[in-house]
């Protein structure tokens, strides 16, 4: 999953967080982390060797780092959010694509749609059996099917691509 964060006016991109690796992809760049909850609102984060300290408040719009003598408000949006602020606001197809990812290890039973079609927000994209039950991977937004990645009877590993939607 990747989510996106708004400090102030500079935007980065967070990508492929392995927490048992403690390694990530910030802006492109693949950096080695470990953050810790110590108590309270306090947590540890250290960062390819740097050590940090910071206060964490998280309310409804954003979350509120406090680190020293700094505060810093960072908006944070995974990518179905970006997705459905970006349609809502009308921007190209382009900047809005996204990709499905399988939310776990499971085998596509069904793929109801067909690249080229257009999705109603909740509408079936593909179904995947896992641990004997069916999971409905739904629509997050009215879109178009970009492409599909997999097709039915196929394996898939937890946050394999499964298709890419683009804005109607």
């Amino acid at each position: 999953m990747r989510y996106h964060v708004h400090i102030g006016d500079q935007k980065y991109s967070f990508r492929e967080i392995d927490h048992h690796t403690g390694r990530a992809q910030i802006d492109g760049l693949v950096v080695q982390f470990d953050f810790q909850h110590v108590r309270g609102s306090l947590y540890s984060l250290i960062i390819d060797g740097r050590v940090f300290s910071a206060h964490v408040e998280r309310d409804e719009e954003a979350i509120e780092i406090c680190h020293g003598p700094h505060v810093l408000r960072a908006a944070v949006e995974d990518e179905r959010a970006t997705l459905l602020r970006q349609l809502a606001r009308g921007e190209s197809a382009a900047a809005a694509a996204v990709e499905i990812k399988a939310p776990m290890p499971g085998l596509v039973v069904r793929l109801p749609v067909k690249p080229g079609e257009a999705v109603k927000k909740g509408q079936s994209l593909v179904v995947i059996e896992a641990m004997k039950m069916e999971n409905d991977i739904k629509a997050p937004a009215d879109a178009v099917v970009a492409t599909i990645h997999v097709t039915e009877r196929t394996a898939v590993e937890k946050n394999t691509r499964l298709l890419t939607l683009a804005a109607k």
